[in-house]
């Protein structure tokens, strides 16, 4: 009996990063991805506060 499988490649078009992997189940390897993904930011913003301020440009000046 053959056994099936799916390769995969993710691509994250904001930053080139490129993941290539072999599933059986490409729903849930998306899946675990996404949480990975989703444990990774809440391990540094658990509040999922909105950063862009502080990574790319100075907040607007107080009047």
């Amino acid at each position: 009996m053959a056994k099936g499988g799916w390769v995969y490649i993710m691509v994250n078009r904001y930053r080139g990063g490129m993941y290539v992997g072999v599933t059986s189940d490409a729903l849930a390897r998306v899946n675990q991805h996404r949480e990975w993904k989703f444990a990774l930011i809440e391990a540094d913003n658990p509040e999922w506060d909105d950063l862009w301020w502080q990574w790319f440009a100075p907040p607007p000046e107080q009047k």
